[in-house]
């Protein structure tokens, strides 16, 4: 996992022989969507290598930590082909929240798809936004100050 990042450079110009500090922090957002952008991203091998009528009935809702309703079972189901299937399911995904996901990949876990499940949860890490604030000011004082501001300014977002 990738912690925050603060920079600090100074350079001297030559035009006014004064010297520049610019300051650039970089922020790991904590309420980040990365689940999402991880079963885009991974979608493609999840129509290829899940079967949803194996796995349809451990998604019901009914069922301790599934999230699917008799609803959005049915039109997963009525779907044409596992292809279309599976892509159902994780269009209904991406509306759930976070939880769901994580049931999603426990559920991979459980049955054979372990391979899956750690694709889903390195790209769901990768995928977090990131908050990055760039500063250039002119005395040293004034760097210290923004220095601090923008660390706590990256606690608060976390």
């Amino acid at each position: 996992m990738q912690s925050n990042k603060i920079h600090l450079y100074s350079s001297t110009t030559h035009h006014t022989h004064s010297t520049l500090f610019a300051l650039f922090i970089t922020c790991k957002m904590a309420d980040s969507r990365g689940w999402q952008s991880a079963l885009y991203r991974v979608r493609p091998q999840l129509e290829e290598k899940v079967k949803v009528e194996h796995i349809i009935s451990s998604l019901h809702e009914e069922v301790p930590g599934g999230f699917l309703t008799s609803r959005e079972e049915q039109d997963i189901m009525s779907q044409p082909s596992d292809f279309r299937k599976v892509r159902k399911l994780v269009d209904i995904l991406l509306t759930k929240d976070e939880k769901a996901f994580e049931a999603f990949v426990a559920f991979l876990k459980v049955n054979g798809q372990a391979e899956l499940a750690e694709k889903l949860e390195s790209a769901a890490k990768e995928g977090k936004p990131r908050l990055m604030i760039a500063f250039v000011v002119q005395t040293p004082q004034l760097a210290s100050y923004f220095y601090i501001a923008m660390i706590y300014c990256c606690m608060l977002i976390q």
